[in-house]
């Protein structure tokens, strides 16, 4: 007697503890069945763990025994019940029937259906649709149980970078990628693009490795997140279809929930509006409502502006000569012919960096407010030591206090303290731990909230160092810090607006240039 070939396949749906036993009790039951009869051989089993059943497209070892069927290498499955196999219909249907073809059998050992048998498929259709509407059912019940915890502020979908989920599954800061977030904002406010963030934090070689997989659109969706200001959006999008797990935008506005300081903020809501402004201003030109997007290739884009029509200029490159020659030209008369604003005129990008040099040599350094800033900055960074100590001392006591406390409880499940002792002692032992993290939460937001002044001592230091070399060697980053718009009235006169801490205007004569420099249009770069 030939026996026929038989291969088993298992699926749970999720990674809970006891669905996975299920899963390798699923495995153990079906070996144990085929071995024990006589007409039957085991060749394999196949099984995913974790994987939705309403589609086939992302199971791997199901996917693996269709293909293994269509070459021959079995000729009966078995599997538990029709929602192991499919909880969509059409799957279970298109898939049954070509085993069928296949001469390849299903049995479905719950369910009693046998596809080999006259009426396997009608039972089978009858079965199947009872599982895919369950699994409606179910999908039903887990859109409603998620609107209701969007009401009461829970926490759905995974962490961003810089958070964590603590044992009461609530947002918690977590320090060494929250340092990174604050860094980038910062970058963003002094000018730099998306990518050229990702190229300054890899030169910290700590943070390289976290971050030099990352795309432009990362940093993109992190300035948008009002998770880091504390705020927590949910429901921006749903499943529109539970068969193919599709989503779509939420139009529905009143399914939008907002909720604002719901948790510790990584950055300050100040930060964040302000980041806001900046990414909107990047996005948009206006003018007639065109709209256009922002470009940080170089350090000139978007910062030189027509002082007569108030368009971007744009930047070319020529060969004159044999040589390149780069310029940067009003994008309104690049498009629509010289005509379209006859008073512009083309800038050579040597002298927009002539003019930059001109400017900075024009400020002048004043030492008695730098002096006062270095004592500030270091008079913090001796408090911010001692709040550093202090914080490492209560962590430490409050390990010692959670020690104790598992201890006592150890002692009262094995019975060898009273439980009135223990409950007195238990809550005296909670009441230090609840004071000490109180403190610690205080000390940790308040450092939240407190400048970098590391970073601000280094700026200053750069800003000393530059100045002494009378900005011989000036850099893009330190024009992409403190520069805001160039407006191009003539190839001589030229409309500089800084980024600064105090209100200024001043005009100038410097190098054949008539300069013009404001300051205090947006403060992106404060020390």
């Amino acid at each position: 007697m030939t026996k026929l070939r038989v291969v088993f396949y298992a699926r749970v749906s999720t990674d809970h503890e006891d669905q996975l036993h299920s899963f390798a009790a699923q495995q153990d039951y079906f070996k144990k069945y085929i071995l024990s009869q006589p007409d039957m051989i085991f060749i394999r089993g196949y099984a995913d763990e974790g994987i939705s059943g309403t589609s086939t497209k992302h199971r791997k070892q199901f996917l693996r025994m269709m293909e293994d069927a269509r070459l021959g290498l079995f000729d009966l499955i078995l599997t538990k019940e029709v929602s192991r196999f499919a909880r969509n219909t059409v799957d279970t249907l298109s898939y049954t029937r070509e085993l069928s073809r296949l001469n390849i059998g299903v049995i479905f050992t719950n369910d009693a259906i046998d596809t080999r048998q006259k009426d396997g498929e009608l039972r089978l259709s009858i079965m199947a649709s009872l599982a895919q509407d369950e699994s409606r059912k179910i999908s039903e019940r887990v859109n409603w149980a998620v609107q209701r915890n969007y009401e009461k502020g829970v926490v759905h979908g995974g962490m961003p970078f810089g958070y964590r989920r603590n044992k009461d599954k609530k947002i918690v800061i977590y320090e060494p990628e929250a340092k990174i977030v604050r860094e980038i904002f910062q970058l963003y406010l002094s000018g730099l693009g998306c990518r050229n963030i990702i190229k300054k934090l890899c030169e910290d070689e700590e943070v390289k490795p976290l971050v030099e997989n990352w795309d432009n659109s990362r940093i993109s969706r992190m300035i948008k997140n009002p998770k880091y200001c504390g705020d927590l959006v949910q429901g921006l999008s749903y499943t529109d279809d539970f068969l193919s797990k599709s989503r779509k935008k939420q139009d529905d506005i009143s399914k939008v929930y907002y909720i604002e300081n719901h948790h510790q903020g990584i950055i300050s809501k100040d930060i964040y509006n302000k980041a806001q402004q900046e990414r909107e201003r990047r996005n948009r030109i206006e003018k007639g409502a065109v709209t256009k997007k922002y470009c940080t290739k170089h350090v000139f884009s978007n910062k030189v502006e027509c002082y007569h029509c108030h368009y971007s200029y744009t930047r070319k490159t020529r060969i004159v000569k044999g040589e390149r020659y780069t310029y940067w030209m009003c994008s309104f008369k690049s498009k629509k012919g010289k005509n379209a604003c006859p008073q512009s005129q083309n800038i050579s990008e040597d002298v927009l960096y002539e003019v930059m040099r001109s400017v900075f040599d024009c400020l002048s350094i004043q030492y008695d407010v730098i002096i006062r800033k270095f004592e500030n900055i270091f008079k913090n960074l001796i408090n911010q030591q001692e709040d550093e100590k202090n914080l490492l001392k209560l962590t430490s006591e409050k390990e010692k206090l959670e020690i104790q406390r598992d201890k006592l409880i150890d002692l009262n499940i094995q019975g060898f303290i009273d439980s009135t002792i223990f409950i007195k002692k238990y809550d005296a032992l909670q009441t230090q731990i609840e004071n000490i993290d109180m403190k610690i939460n205080q000390m940790t937001g308040d450092s939240q909230n407190k400048p970098d002044y590391q970073k601000q001592f280094h700026f200053l230091m750069d800003y000393v160092k530059d100045k002494a070399l009378n900005w011989k060697n000036i850099k893009d980053e330190l024009i992409s810090k403190i520069l805001l718009k160039i407006e191009v009235q003539s190839k001589e006169e030229f409309y500089v607006y800084l980024s600064a801490n105090h209100d200024f205007e001043e005009n100038y004569k410097k190098n054949g240039y008539f300069l013009s420099i404001k300051g205090n249009m947006g403060s992106c770069c404060k020390w």
